[in-house]
């Protein structure tokens, strides 16, 4: 049985998440913001990390993965969360308290799966006899979505992987890539997703989203539809029938139907245009969709792979217009915690007033997860205090989300360095009691400020050191007037002596002390 990614996520947990008793998570609506299986996917992660949702997200899992999926591995794993404890045994709970298998649906679908994957084997086999390269690559991609949807997700990479030695068109190479992409991310493997996204948003200039539908729509009903010129009618040839039909030949056609006919033709061509316009109208919307979904994506591996400064530029950069093209991966909360959290960690207090809080398209992000714009107003007003202790409110809402859990005390960690960084910059002296009732609130904040402090003095993040007797720290800091009297000084002496050589070439001159190179010399 293939590991899922929420396995692996759960086994690296640090241990089961307790919600506080003023915090009130409602687990149902954050699920509704998910489509696909990630909706499965965090299901199953909320129930193996929290043992209050343990049972209902379980089960929840369970229905959604019966009525919506064939995959019969995730079905078994979200069975095994409902019938065992939260504990670290995760002992199996008595007999009376488990759910039973549904054996009828396993057996069925593991029936139905198995003829599928014969069924496109064999179709596969024989589209790579004829060397039909469309169809070899459909076939590739058929099989990879049976594989994904029956959970069979590696094998399910390696097909699509696959279809790109027979893409011939760039519709045929972006729609590779965000197969890949979406699978990856299930995987958690982000070391190829932002190769397959730069591939992606290369092509995006020349990608045309009705390029599939169109090719469709003319192999099936290449039988019913005559083009014009076939013998088909268009709205000119409607009307120039009904001239004809009118009566005689033009010269004898009168005002008012010569009126008409022009009339009827002008209303097909404003017709067709309006037609042409609604149809890049929504070209340009679905390629927005595929760029706004590729940069997401491209997010959330930067996090994963604990790229903080690269998922925040990302994630701020987001189209909050375009938020159904995405649910997939994540939510527009999602996006606006994951990119407050990071640019908090990554950013200075200037970068973080002119990309983020000066950033007018984050607000429509921030709506959804109002508890993020607190951090950032409590950060960006330097209450330090007031924001460690919004993280620690809101920590279980951290532990539970598939992505960000195992980042977050690094990213906790990150942000009450900058926190101190910002504090202590101003002074030239600042008593270890200050900063402690500055950022910490709790009766061990005077040996956590004397720790953090003394680490970021070793890290060479603060030049200074600690006075132990009088509890005081003290930052060394340039003399800023020293150097700019050195400078102008400096700068000063080198016009001088500038100066003076120029002096001393005009008196050479004028004294006829420069020797000149001969003409007829010049040439050799």
């Amino acid at each position: 049985m293939e590991a899922t990614p929420a396995s692996s996520v759960e086994a690296s947990a640090t241990g089961p998440v307790q919600f506080r008793d003023d915090q009130t998570f409602d687990w149902e609506a954050y699920i509704a913001n998910y489509q696909g299986r990630t909706r499965i996917q965090r299901l199953l992660f909320l129930a193996s990390q929290s043992p209050a949702l343990r049972k209902p997200c379980s089960e929840a899992a369970l229905h959604l993965i019966t009525s919506s999926t064939k995959d019969v591995n995730a079905y078994h794993q979200a069975l095994a969360l409902r019938n065992t404890t939260a504990h670290h045994d995760q002992a199996a709970l008595p007999r009376d308290q488990r759910l039973p298998a549904d054996t009828a649906w396993i057996e069925s679908t593991e029936r139905s799966n198995r003829a599928e994957s014969q069924k496109l084997d064999l179709e596969l086999r024989n589209y790579t006899n004829n060397l039909i390269k469309e169809s070899i690559r459909m076939a590739h991609r058929d099989l990879g979505d049976h594989m994904r949807a029956t959970g069979n997700l590696t094998d399910a990479l390696k097909c699509y992987m696959k279809t790109r030695d027979y893409c011939s068109t760039s519709e045929d190479v972006v729609e590779m890539c965000i197969n890949v992409i979406e699978v990856s991310l299930e995987l958690q493997q982000y070391g190829n997703i932002a190769t397959y996204v730069s591939k992606a948003e290369g092509l995006l200039d020349s990608y045309n989203p009705n390029a599939a539908t169109s090719s469709s729509a003319k192999a099936s009903g290449s039988g019913s539809v005559q083009p014009a010129s076939k013998g088909g009618t268009t709205s000119g040839a409607d009307a120039i029938g009904a001239l004809f039909r009118a009566g005689g030949s033009a010269g004898q056609t009168n005002a008012a139907t010569v009126s008409a006919l022009s009339a009827q033709l002008s209303a097909g061509g404003a017709g067709q245009t309006s037609a042409q316009r609604e149809a890049e109208v929504q070209s340009k919307k679905q390629i927005a969709n595929i760029a706004a979904k590729l940069n997401v994506a491209q997010g959330i591996a930067a996090l994963g792979q604990g790229r903080y400064a690269a998922a925040a530029k990302c994630f701020l950069v987001g189209d909050s217009a375009a938020p159904d093209a995405y649910t997939s991966m994540a939510s527009r909360a999602d996006v606006a915690l994951y990119a407050i959290l990071c640019s908090l960690a990554m950013y200075d207090r200037k970068r973080v007033r002119t990309e983020v809080v000066e950033r007018p398209s984050l607000g429509a992000f921030l709506e959804h997860e109002p508890h993020a714009r607190e951090l950032l107003d409590s950060f960006y007003a330097c209450e330090y205090k007031k924001t460690l202790e919004l993280l620690d409110r809101h920590e279980a809402r951290y532990l539970v989300d598939v992505h960000l859990a195992r980042h977050y005390l690094d990213l906790r960690r990150s942000i009450t360095d900058r926190a101190l960084l910002q504090f202590v910059q101003p002074f030239d002296a600042v008593k270890l009691e200050r900063i402690e009732q500055a950022i910490w609130s709790d009766e061990h904040g005077g040996a956590r400020a004397a720790n953090k402090v003394l680490d970021l003095i070793q890290q060479g993040r603060i030049d200074g050191k600690i006075d132990w007797i009088a509890k005081v720290v003290n930052v060394r800091k340039p003399n800023v007037r020293q150097d700019l009297f050195e400078e102008a000084l400096k700068s000063g002496q080198e016009r001088m002596d500038s100066a003076r050589r120029l002096v001393f070439r005009m008196s050479l001159v004028q004294n006829g002390l420069v020797v000149k190179t001969p003409y007829d010399r010049l040439d050799r």
